[in-house]
């Protein structure tokens, strides 16, 4: 069975351009061996407020060491973004959060003091997931457009609890300029073709 070291979860609400130029950069990228992308179509218009919902329905999907929720208008920053952040990774004996850099309006990066998520400092590119804690825990993506802070937020309480996932490693690399977006907030093109 293929293992890759990454898997894009992408979502795509109506923006077949956007999601080609979002394609190609995966396909683009020098470590393109090692990642996989699955796609989520919004055939019925759901749109950005329910794509959190359907994740816990499509998480079994992905397969890769680690997940990353590429959304359907953001593109990796460069053809070498995958192979910076896996060889970063092996040099950290793999933590179970990598932050990194996400170039949207305004700029992104959260928490930049390593401390808790901050809402508004987030973006869903900023985050790399080892994949068996995004399946265990997809289900606590809010359901509101701002989904991507509950779910990191419920991350950071859980790894400083005494849960089941107490200790998660965190992993921050701002230099590691990961997605390149546009915060269109779920405006799709036209119609789909």
């Amino acid at each position: 069975m293929f293992a890759p070291f990454l898997s894009f979860y992408t979502p795509t609400y109506r923006r077949p351009d956007q999601l080609r130029a979002c394609m190609a950069s995966v396909q683009a990228q020098t470590a393109v061996a090692d990642v996989e992308q699955v796609i989520i179509p919004d055939y019925v218009g759901i749109g950005v407020g329910g794509t959190f919902q359907r994740v816990p329905r499509y998480a079994a999907a992905l397969n890769g060491r680690y997940v990353h929720f590429l959304c359907d208008d953001d593109v990796l920053a460069s053809p070498h973004a995958v192979a910076r952040v896996r060889l970063q990774a092996g040099a950290e004996d793999y933590p179970e959060v990598i932050i990194v850099g996400s170039q949207k309006p305004g700029g992104m990066f959260p928490s930049e003091n390593h401390g808790p998520p901050v809402l508004g400092s987030i973006d869903l590119g900023c985050f790399i997931i080892e994949r068996h804690l995004w399946q265990s825990q997809c289900h606590r993506y809010g359901q509101r457009y701002e989904g991507d802070y509950d779910f990191i937020s419920h991350l950071w309480e859980i790894s400083r609890d005494g849960a089941e996932w107490a200790g998660i490693r965190w992993s921050w690399h701002r230099e590691i300029h990961f997605v390149t977006g546009a915060a269109s907030r779920g405006r799709y093109e036209g119609q789909w073709p």
